[in-house]
Parts: C-alpha cells; structure tokens; sequence
C-alpha cells in the first residue's frame, strides 16, 4: 500500500515540475513518465489481492493440520 502511496505522490510532484516547463518535449517527457507511473498503480492491487488470498490459503491449510 505504501507503494501506490509513494507513486501518487511521485505523480502530484511530477504534474508540479511539468506545469514549471518551458519546452515543450519536457513538459511531453514528464507526462509520459506520469502515464507509466499510474499504469502500475492497479496492478499493485491486484498483487495485493493475490498476496492476501495465498496467506489465507496457507493459514486455512495450516489449519487443517490441527
């Protein structure tokens, strides 16, 4: 979660700099950089998602040992 933190902040300072521009292949790099930043910003939940059902699958499963 602090990832996807990190990232949206990583994006608000970047959008910041990108409104500072002069030229404009600058201003077009820092959005682009912005757009592959948020892109993998839905994969980390889907990560997490995976994370999280494999720890409860090994809980139930050390469960069942008992």
């Amino acid at each position: 979660m602090t990832h996807v933190v990190i990232q949206l902040l990583s994006v608000a300072v970047l959008l910041g700099l990108r409104c500072l521009t002069v030229r404009v292949w600058l201003d077009n790099l820092l959005l682009f950089v912005v757009v592959l930043d948020l892109i993998t910003v839905p994969f980390s939940f889907v990560v997490l998602r995976q994370r999280l059902r494999e720890i409860e699958r090994g809980e139930m499963d050390e469960a069942r040992k008992y």
